[in-house]
């Protein structure tokens, strides 16, 4: 199985922040406890990884949030409402919110 998988937009659009930026740029996801479900999806851009940092190419996942998101899907979503790095499908997750924010995990 997969670590984390990206769509074609998303490595797009990390492609294009690396450009940008003259460096690459990393992808981090996480998972905090907290939202509607219990679990709650993080992401941010980083220049550096971390020494637990688990993934490939242009994403980071420490040990811990790895766990709970093995075999996700990260999609670039553009739309009028706004813009950012979605999970779109978690193979760990058993059902979660409207907004796709928070999940909970399977047993």
């Amino acid at each position: 199985m997969d670590l984390i998988k990206l769509t074609p937009e998303a490595i797009k659009r990390l492609e294009s922040l690396s450009e940008k930026e003259g460096k690459t740029q990393y992808l981090r996801v996480r998972v905090d406890s907290g939202g509607c479900y219990g679990f709650q999806y993080k992401m941010d851009l980083t220049e550096t990884p971390e020494k637990d940092d688990m993934g490939n190419a242009k994403v980071l996942v420490d040990e811990v949030s790895m766990g709970l998101i093995q075999g996700a899907t990260v999609h670039w979503a553009d739309e009028i409402i706004g813009q950012s790095f979605r999970i779109i499908a978690n193979p760990q997750s058993a059902g979660g919110c409207g907004c796709g924010a928070s999940f909970e995990i399977k047993l």
